[in-house]
């Protein structure tokens, strides 16, 4: 077992068991759990980006900003047309472009959807055991330890003292309608908990499963059909990170499934390309259509986000303003990235959970280099309803913030300036990505506008597979990374039973 840097130098993996396409969050545990179910599988893990591995920017949440921003080479940029319903601006969302996708860049957050989010996608009628956290798996989690306890307690008073109780679980999947101390993916080591470096990379270095291959700075183009049967994808370096060569692209067979696992915008646009989707959209791009599958890409969803921000009485060292300034950063941070006068700020965000806008993303050609044509749809529902929950999340976070004993002052240039005609334009001009993309590829019956069934399959294909965020039909009330980590984990024990494998 090994990780490949150059697609040129894997004359070895021409045909494996299993292609994993996409190596982010979910990439990296069905491969591991695949591993581990059976040695003898031959696993093949395809990654556009690079290694997260030793990257002191990823490791460490502290210079988490460095990962953000548009320069950062561990993310994709995907670029929707603009929208008059955000004042005639062309948001760009980013996506993790790196080995354990987003859980290499997030902010970490450990938040979990509701019991009734899940209980939205079936009717269910087992048993239901009252267990609500593990204690003995990869993924440690935390308050951390670089936290600012007395902002924490500011918020936490403020928050009970507008009727809301504090609640020292809010994540027992039933509990709601209150106020915890921040929790995250952090361990006691101050490092952040990735599913590369939780689940892949220690399988790695353990030698114990030597059919289980990585190839990095490589993009797959498509997946490769016969007779609407999956046995391989077509794929090529990413010119990102290697020289322009000759090499044409290459393809690599799959005998027994080709799982796609490119996230909420990769995998629908591979799907694409591999003549799934409407036949109307897929003439349109050049490309035959093999099959009728009118819901792909028509359900994108984001949670739609404002940030607030707000001078504070905290200390220097109470925020990470001094890493932002240059105070203490690492040898290669940049010094200043940031235009605003130096001060001790804090922020307050406020996204939508449940999203009545829909946007969508669809290929416009059959290579890599044919610009997607993506569309939010933030702020298109009818009646405005999503633009009337922002009104509201703002007088109720300027309400908690005022309350706060921390509480200095407005900065001024990121609160909106409402003007006497419409609260609305404000908004509009102002919302955001919460880097939450999902649902492209969902889950429901096939006419209901569904593309993959409750196993996880493509309709209307065989061996093929879409496990990650993409799959969700609808909406959740929690930051993305838990829920997506419970659809990976679902998603390989789904097919390792069918394997006829356990563990």
């Amino acid at each position: 077992m090994q990780v490949h840097y150059n697609l040129s130098k894997t004359d070895n993996l021409k045909e494996v068991d299993i292609i994993v396409a996409g190596g982010g969050s979910a990439g990296c545990i069905i491969a591991s759990r695949l591993a581990d179910a059976d040695r003898d599988l031959s696993i093949l893990v395809i990654e556009g980006g690079t290694t997260n591995e030793n990257v002191v920017d990823l490791i460490y949440p502290a210079f988490m900003a460095k990962s953000l921003g548009p320069e950062s080479k561990y993310n994709h940029y995907y670029k929707a047309v603009r929208s008059e319903a955000l004042g005639n601006r062309d948001l760009v969302v980013p996506t993790g472009g790196v080995l354990s996708g987003g859980s290499s860049v997030n902010l970490m957050a450990y938040t979990r959807a509701q019991r009734s989010d899940f209980d939205s996608w079936e009717t269910y009628n087992g048993p239901d055991e009252a267990q609500c956290h593990g204690s003995n798996g990869p993924m440690q989690v935390s308050g951390g330890t670089f936290r600012s306890l007395g902002l924490e307690d500011s918020f936490v008073d403020a928050v009970r003292a507008c009727g809301w109780p504090e609640i020292q679980n809010l994540q027992t999947m039933d509990a709601d309608n209150g106020v915890q101390h921040a929790i995250r993916y952090v361990d006691l080591n101050r490092k952040r908990q990735d599913t590369a470096n939780k689940y892949l990379l220690p399988r790695i270095a353990s030698g114990r499963h030597p059919n289980l291959h990585v190839l990095l700075k490589t993009e797959v183009i498509r997946v490769i059909l016969e007779n609407q049967i999956a046995v391989g994808v077509k794929c090529q370096p990413n010119y990102l990170f290697q020289e322009a060569t000759s090499l044409p692209a290459q393809k690599i067979g799959a005998k027994k499934m080709v799982i796609v696992s490119s996230r909420a915008f990769g995998s629908p646009l591979i799907l694409e390309r591999s003549s799934i989707e409407d036949p109307e959209i897929l003439k349109a791009a050049s490309i035959k259509p093999v099959t009728n599958l009118p819901g792909v890409s028509n359900n994108y969803q984001d949670h739609q986000l404002m940030v607030y921000s707000y001078k504070s009485y905290l200390a220097p060292k109470k925020t990470l303003n001094s890493i932002i300034y240059g105070r203490a950063s690492p040898q290669d941070f940049p010094s200043n990235s940031t235009e605003l006068p130096e001060d001790q700020y804090f922020s307050i965000a406020a996204f939508t959970p449940y999203p009545y806008s829909r946007g969508h993303i669809h290929v416009t050609g059959p290579t890599l280099k044919d610009a997607p044509n993506f569309d939010t749809g933030f702020f298109t529902n009818t009646h405005t309803i999503d633009i009337k929950k922002h009104l509201w999340f703002y007088k109720k976070q300027r309400n908690i913030v005022r309350r706060m004993t921390v509480f200095r002052g407005e900065l001024e240039i990121t609160h909106p300036k409402f003007p006497s005609t419409s609260k609305a334009a404000c908004l509009r001009h102002n919302v955001g990505t919460t880097w939450h993309s999902m649902g492209t590829y969902k889950i429901a019956p096939q006419e209901k506008g569904g593309v993959v069934d409750h196993k996880l399959n493509i309709y209307g294909v065989k061996r093929l597979k879409v496990i990650d965020l993409s799959v969700p039909p609808v909406n959740m009330a929690a930051n993305t990374n838990n829920t997506a980590i419970a659809i990976r984990e679902k998603g390989a024990s789904i097919y390792i039973k069918e394997l006829g494998l356990g563990l």
